[in-house]
């Protein structure tokens, strides 16, 4: 009885000092019984409550759950993990050039005919590279017009784009692989993207029929360093970005936007990426985060890990499984089936055709699928799945560093003899560190059934009888 009048009295003066409201009341012996007894009613009522809450988000979060994530290392070799690819693409989407060989090779009803559409190529080009449905109304006679007179001379919008566009071996006039000059044929390819048709290196997606047909190039017979950090390890580009020759730019003009991406991932426009300007030096610093998985996560289904393995899941419209082309997919799905057309800027193997000003009011209805909203599901073989990471992955964060070139200067190392200068600007893109950060997946059944253990409600019941009876009169 002694130690109950001792724990009565530390409790007494606790509630008397503690500054969590309402326990003060409990304890004062000016104020009434009833107001006592209804303070410590309406404690004892929100501390079952918080439990009852903690209880729940522990079943939902903790206990039900068979995976945990913990960090493998701050230094893990950076060589290890999946390394990026590199795809550059010209803020100029259409050239001049072309676009006069396009109007003398074609033939058309009159002359009148031919200045209508040579004025209006700008508007088409814009609605192409940048949809508004604002624009799309306000030019939709032309724009209508430019998309019946190529379907009636066999040409698609997408087609059309590529013959305007600048070819990679245009754009990029050099590269360098740790220090040593190579063909840029060897390493370089068209590839189609959120923002039209670029460039890419190590980008991994070979599903699209009009790149098959019209740009089949089968680069990568030089390997990509990019397993060894540093300046001197990394690649390097000399780039042309001239707007001299250009009819319409996307954003700044001589700039191009450089996507940092897996490459098994589909450039979209929320890939991470830089944007670099011409008369500079662009150092991109690239920083590598790397998830991996330990033995026995593979027994585990899909929906507990949170995860799929390599190749567990076959994509309809990309070569390899990611997040983000899971999430293309999605959309990819909803036009096909509400539209019955593809976007000119996503993959197509030829089977759909690409949506055109007569299916804008339909496009633009759609909402992108976003990364932090509700779950997102694609159609497998019939069954609906979610969109899960996979359970090997990496993250590239670029650190950009910037420096106006000097052209004498600089062509000591003779890069640019005998061309003309305006426009050109290098980029060398390179590991950051030879050490990276990596987190693992881990499956502890065991683990989560001691905390559960420890963890149960009995216990909690107990500890608020304990407290009430130190608080009675």
């Amino acid at each position: 009885m002694r130690l109950l009048e001792v724990l009565k009295k530390v409790a007494i003066e606790f509630c008397s000092h503690t500054s969590l409201h309402g326990m003060q009341y409990t304890v004062e012996p000016r104020r009434a019984l009833i107001e006592r007894l209804f303070w410590r009613l309406a404690i004892f009522g929100a501390l079952v409550g918080s439990v009852l809450s903690f209880r729940a988000i522990c079943n939902a979060k903790y206990f039900q759950s068979q995976v945990i994530t913990s960090i493998v290392a701050t230094s893990y070799p950076t060589f290890t993990l999946e390394q990026p690819a590199i795809t550059i693409c010209n803020a100029n989407r259409a050239f001049k050039s072309s676009a006069d060989r396009f109007f003398k090779t074609m033939n058309f009803h009159d002359e009148s005919e031919k200045e209508e559409l040579q004025h209006s190529l700008p508007k088409l080009i814009e609605h192409f590279s940048i949809p508004n449905i604002r624009q799309a109304i306000s030019d939709r006679h032309m724009i209508m017009k430019w998309t019946d007179y190529l379907q009636n001379n066999g040409w698609t919008l997408n087609e059309f784009m590529l013959y305007l566009s600048q070819k990679c071996s245009d754009m990029i006039v050099g590269c360098t692989i740790g220090m040593t000059e190579v063909d840029c044929s060897d390493i370089v390819s068209t590839t189609r993207t959120g923002l039209g048709f670029c460039c890419s290196v190590a980008y991994m997606q070979n599903r699209d029929a009009l790149l098959v047909r019209h740009a089949p190039e089968s680069p990568q017979k030089t390997s990509i360093p990019f397993v060894q950090s540093g300046y001197e390890n990394g690649l390097s580009f000399l780039l042309n970005l001239s707007q001299q020759d250009s009819t319409f730019s996307e954003f700044y003009k001589n700039s191009a936007a450089v996507f940092i991406h897996s490459p098994m991932d589909f450039p979209s426009i929320h890939t991470v990426k830089i944007y670099i300007s011409d008369g500079a030096e662009t150092f991109s610093r690239i920083k590598s985060t790397g998830m991996l998985y330990t033995p026995g996560l593979e027994d585990l289904d899909p929906i507990s890990r949170q995860c799929y393995m390599e190749d567990e899941i076959k994509l309809k419209y990309f070569d390899h499984y990611t997040f983000g082309n899971c999430f293309m997919e999605n959309h990819m799905e909803l036009l096909i089936s509400r539209c019955n057309c593809l976007k000119p800027q996503y993959p197509n193997q030829g089977i759909f055709k690409e949506c055109t000003i007569f299916n804008h009011l339909c496009v633009n209805s759609l909402t992108y699928p976003h990364v932090g909203g509700r779950r997102i599901f694609i159609t497998i073989n019939g069954s609906r799945i979610p969109c899960l990471e996979r359970c090997v992955y990496s993250r590239f964060s670029p650190a950009v560093t910037v420096g106006r070139l000097d052209g004498h200067q600089y062509n000591t190392n003779k890069p640019w003899n005998g061309m003309n200068v305006t426009g050109l600007t290098v980029l060398h893109t390179f590991q950051q560190s030879f050490e990276s950060r990596a987190y693992k997946r881990t499956a502890l059944v065991s683990h989560w059934r001691k905390i559960d253990y420890f963890g149960n409600a009995q216990y909690f019941w107990r500890l608020l009888l304990v407290f009430y009876a130190w608080l009675r009169d």
